[in-house]
């Protein structure tokens, strides 16, 4: 098994991400919400169902629904999986 580089942060969540919409994301796309993760904090976000990899940094505090995770912008969650019918942001 290959190691991590050396300094990496091998720290790992697993939980729901959504998706949200606001007007900073025009400036910055790659920008995503985490409630105790510090800000700038670089995160890679890897789809389970999809396998599909985005990276993106925290910019933002969330979710603020109860069992989410992460809040991403709709451009990156669409990267890593088409949002649901009928989602909310």
């Amino acid at each position: 098994k290959d190691e991590p580089p050396a300094g990496a942060n091998t720290n790992s969540q697993e939980g729901k991400a959504s998706y949200y919409d606001a007007s900073y994301h025009a400036q910055d796309p790659w920008i995503c919400a985490h409630k105790t993760l510090p800000m700038g904090t670089v995160v890679t976000v890897t789809s389970i169902s999809s396998g599909k990899t985005i990276t993106c940094h925290v910019g933002h505090r969330g979710p603020y629904v109860e069992g989410r995770l992460l809040d991403l912008c709709p451009d990156a969650f669409s990267h890593i999986h088409p949002p649901p019918p009928g989602a909310r942001r």
